[in-house]
C-alpha cells in the first residue's frame, strides 16, 4: 500500500524529511539505532506513529516503532473494531 504523505500537515514537521530515508528501511540485521534516536526527538512521533498504525504500514521505522511492534498495535487495533 502506498500512502500519499504530501497532503498530512504534520509529516512536514518531520525530522525524518531532512534525513536518508534508507535509514527509515533498513535491510534485514541492519541497525536501527540512528532512525530510533531521530524518531525519539521528532515532534511529530505520536502523529506519525498513530498514522501508520491506523493505515496498516507494515515496512519500515514510524514514529520509533519497529514493523514486528507496529503489527502488534495493527492487530490490537483490528481486534478492537
Amino acid at each position: 500500500m502506498i500512502i500519499d504523505l504530501i497532503n498530512e500537515t504534520w509529516y512536514k514537521d518531520g525530522l525524518c524529511l531532512s534525513q536518508e530515508q534508507d535509514i527509515f528501511f533498513p535491510e534485514r540485521g541492519a541497525s536501527t539505532r540512528k532512525a530510533k534516536a531521530i524518531c525519539r526527538t521528532c515532534p511529530v512521533i505520536e502523529d506519525c506513529l498513530d498514522f501508520f498504525v491506523r493505515h496498516e504500514q507494515e515496512y519500515g521505522i514510524w514514529g520509533g516503532v519497529l514493523q514486528n511492534s507496529r503489527r502488534i498495535l495493527i492487530k490490537q487495533k483490528s481486534n478492537r473494531v
